[in-house]
C-alpha cells in the first residue's frame, strides 16, 4: 500500500536544523535512520549525536555525526536480565544522562538546533531542548508509558525504586529549567513517534493524540542488501537473539541439535561473542553467521526464533513471518506476551528452552494458517500506520508551526 502524505515544502531558507540525540545501541539508533535520511532528502540539516562506531551509519543518511563519550562500552553483550536487574540498568542510563547533558551543551553551544528529536532512553535530549528554548519530539522504539501504566505499578514494588525516582527528580529539579520536572519529562512531551502499530502496545488505547503510532521507519538502503536463499527451495528458519543478549552458547547448541538434519534451512546468527569452537558440529542444513542483513533474510523466512526485540518483531510482522519469542529482558517478555496474546507466534520462556520444547514450538507455529492470517493482518496494520512518510510528515508539521510562530 502506497501512502501519499502532505509534507511541508517551504522555501529553503525556512528549512531547519534538526538535532537527534540517542544512546549507544543499535536497537535504538537503527530505527531512526529512515527518518533521518528522509529529513535530509527534504533539505533539512540534521546533526546526530552518537559514539564513534555509529558515524558511518549516520553519514550514510546524509546527516552530520556529532561525537559524545558514553559510559557504555562498545558492542556490549549481556546475559539474560531478571526483573530485579532493571533498576541497575535504569541507574546506569541515569548516570549516562547526567554526563551527557554538559556534552550536548558543548556540542551545540554555537549551533543551536531548531528542533530536537530524542530517543526515549536519551530523555536528556528533551531537557537540553527545554534549556535552549526549542521544541522536542520523542522517538520511541519500545513501549511508551502512560500515567495509568500497569508496568509502572509493578516497578513501584521493586525495592529501591521509590528512592531511585526521588534521586532522578532531585537531579531534574536541581537543573532549574523552567517547566522541567520528573513529571514533565515522563509525560509532558508535545509529540511522541512510536515505531509500532497501536495494537501491539498492551495499553495502546490509553494514549492520546500526542502519541502517534507510526510503525517501523525503514531505510530504502536496508532493503538493497541481499542474502541468497537456498536454491533447493528448503523452507528458511531464521534464529537470532539480537546484538546485546546473545551470549548463550547452550541455546545455539540446542538449536543445532533440534533442527540439524531436518527439512529446514537454518540461518543461525550467534553474534560476536560466541566462538565457533563452543558450538556442536554444524549440520549441512545450517549456515552460521555473526550477523546477517536481517530484512533480506526475513523476505525468505517461514519462521523466526527471536529474542523479541521490538525492531525484530516489527520487521518479522512486516514480512509476514510468524515468531517463536524467547525473551531475554523485561521489555522482550512483554513483547512475547503480546505476540502470544495476539496469535502472532509462540512464547517460550528461556528457562523452559530444551531441544524438545524448541521442536514443539516450531511444530505449533509452522504451517499454522490461522496464525499466519493474523500475522498478515498485523502486517497490513503496520503498513497503514505510515512508517517513515508519516513520521516525517508529523515532524515537518511541527517545523511548519514553528515557522509560522516566528
Amino acid at each position: 500500500m502506497t501512502h501519499l502524505y502532505t509534507t511541508y515544502k517551504g522555501d529553503v531558507s525556512q528549512r531547519k536544523h534538526i538535532a537527534v540525540v540517542n544512546i549507544r545501541a543499535h536497537g535504538h539508533i537503527n530505527p531512526t535512520l529512515g527518518i533521518v535520511e528522509e529529513l535530509v532528502k527534504r533539505g533539512h540539516r540534521v546533526t546526530y549525536v552518537v559514539t564513534e562506531e555509529f558515524v558511518p551509519a549516520i553519514e550514510a543518511t546524509g546527516a552530520e555525526a556529532r561525537i559524545y563519550q558514553s559510559l557504555f562500552p562498545a558492542n556490549i553483550t549481556m546475559k539474560r536480565q531478571r526483573v530485579e536487574d532493571s533498576l541497575d540498568a535504569m541507574d546506569l542510563f541515569f548516570k549516562e544522562s547526567q554526563q551527557m547533558l554538559p556534552q550536548l551543551e558543548e556540542i551545540y553551544k554555537d549551533d543551536r538546533p531548531d528542533l530536537v528529536l530524542f530517543d526515549f532512553m536519551a530523555w536528556i535530549g528533551s531537557v537540553a531542548a527545554a534549556k535552549w528554548g526549542v521544541p522536542s519530539i520523542q522517538l520511541c522504539s519500545s513501549y511508551p508509558k502512560s500515567k495509568q501504566d500497569s508496568m509502572d505499578e509493578a516497578m513501584d514494588q521493586l525495592p529501591g525504586f521509590a528512592d531511585f525516582k526521588e534521586k532522578v527528580a532531585q537531579y531534574i529539579d536541581g537543573l532549574q529549567i523552567a517547566g522541567i520536572t520528573l513529571e514533565s519529562v515522563m509525560f509532558g512531551r508535545e509529540l511522541s513517534l512510536i515505531f509500532m502499530p497501536r495494537m501491539i502496545h498492551y495499553a495502546g488505547e490509553s494514549f492520546d493524540e500526542r502519541y502517534q503510532f507510526v510503525g517501523p521507519c525503514l531505510r530504502t538502503e536496508h532493503n538493497q542488501v541481499n542474502w541468497n536463499a537456498p536454491i533447493n527451495g528448503q523452507p528458511v528458519l531464521y534464529i537470532s537473539l539480537g546484538t546485546v543478549f546473545n551470549d548463550w552458547p547452550e541455546f545455539f547448541n540446542q538449536c543445532i541439535e533440534a533442527f540439524g538434519h531436518t527439512p529446514w534451512h537454518v540461518v543461525l546468527v550467534i553474534g560476536k561473542q560466541i566462538d565457533r569452537d563452543q558450538l556442536l558440529e554444524i549440520p549441512d542444513n545450517f549456515e552460521v553467521h555473526e550477523s546477517v542483513p536481517q530484512l533480506s533474510v526475513l523476505k525468505h523466512a517461514k519462521l523466526f526464533i527471536s529474542h523479541g526485540g521490538m525492531n525484530s518483531t516489527m520487521e518479522a510482522m512486516l514480512h509476514q513471518v510468524p515468531l517463536v519469542v524467547i525473551p531475554q529482558m523485561l521489555e522482550q517478555e512483554i513483547t512475547a506476551q503480546r505476540v502470544a496474546a495476539l496469535g502472532l507466534g509462540y512464547y517460550l520462556k528461556p528457562e523452559d528452552v530444551t531441544v524438545d520444547t524448541l521442536r514443539e514450538a516450531i511444530k505449533t507455529v509452522a504451517g499454522n494458517e490461522c496464525m499466519l492470517a493474523r500475522v498478515k493482518q498485523m502486517s497490513q496494520q503496520i503498513d497503514d500506520a505510515g512508517g517513515t512518510a508519516r513520521a516525517v510528515e508529523l515532524i515537518e508539521q511541527r517545523l511548519f508551526a514553528l515557522v509560522n510562530a516566528n
